[in-house]
Formats: C-alpha cells, sequence, structure tokens
C-alpha cells in the first residue's frame, strides 16, 4: 500500500513538467534565405523562411516584411504561407546596406512567432 501511495505521488510530481514541456513546444524558424548576416550581391525576388512545424494560414496573423537601408519597404504584397514556409515576394532594389526582415507567424498550435534578422546587400565586385 505504501508503495502505491508513493508511486502515486511522483507520478503527481512529475505531471505538471510533462505538461510544460507540450505547451514550450512552438514552432521554430529553422532556415532562412537569404540567411540571417549574410550578404548577398543581388537582392533576391522573395524572402523564405522555415519552420520546424506547418503554420496556419492566418491572415493578417502572418507578417513578413523587409525594409531596405533608407526604411523603405521593398516586401510586394503579403506574406504567403504554404507548409511551415513563410514567404514574401520582393521589389527590385538597388540600395546598397543592411536590409531588416521581421516576421510574425502563427504556428500550428495557434501561439504566434516573432523575430527579425538582417542582411547585407553590396555591390557587386569589379573584375
Amino acid at each position: 500500500m505504501k508503495l502505491r501511495a508513493l508511486a502515486l505521488a511522483i507520478t503527481i510530481a512529475l505531471l505538471p513538467q510533462l505538461g510544460t514541456s507540450a505547451a514550450n513546444a512552438h514552432a521554430q524558424l529553422t532556415s532562412a534565405n537569404p540567411k540571417q548576416k549574410s550578404v548577398v550581391t543581388v537582392l533576391p525576388k522573395k524572402v523564405v523562411l522555415q519552420f520546424n512545424e506547418d503554420l496556419i494560414n492566418l491572415e493578417p496573423g502572418n507578417q513578413l516584411r523587409v525594409i531596405d537601408p533608407k526604411g523603405k519597404a521593398v516586401h510586394n504584397g503579403t506574406a504567403t504561407v504554404f507548409g511551415n514556409q513563410l514567404s514574401v515576394a520582393l521589389r527590385t532594389s538597388k540600395v546598397l546596406g543592411k536590409y531588416r526582415v521581421s516576421y510574425r507567424a502563427i504556428s500550428a498550435d495557434g501561439h504566434p512567432i516573432t523575430g527579425n534578422y538582417e542582411f547585407t546587400l553590396r555591390a557587386k565586385p569589379k573584375k
């Protein structure tokens, strides 16, 4: 009987920890194109972010913005969700310097994931 009570007490003590692990398992950014802190010589046609789980296609909950060094938006239209990817098309820009990518996505569990990073556009080296 004492052994059964001890097992029950241990189980009750461990239950909150199991729930915490599951509750903290929100989507996380796993890759980005262009990459964080990367240097590019041509602005890509779009920015693509990949997460470790699918996203919910919920507007205006999902956002992906790209701002040039002068503070001008270069994203063209709204963000698109496809499975675990969030992407947005970019306008052409030749403004050299750091571009800031800011995102907000809704993970499959309904929680928002937010973040930002920068990449740099530099001139092509002369030959």
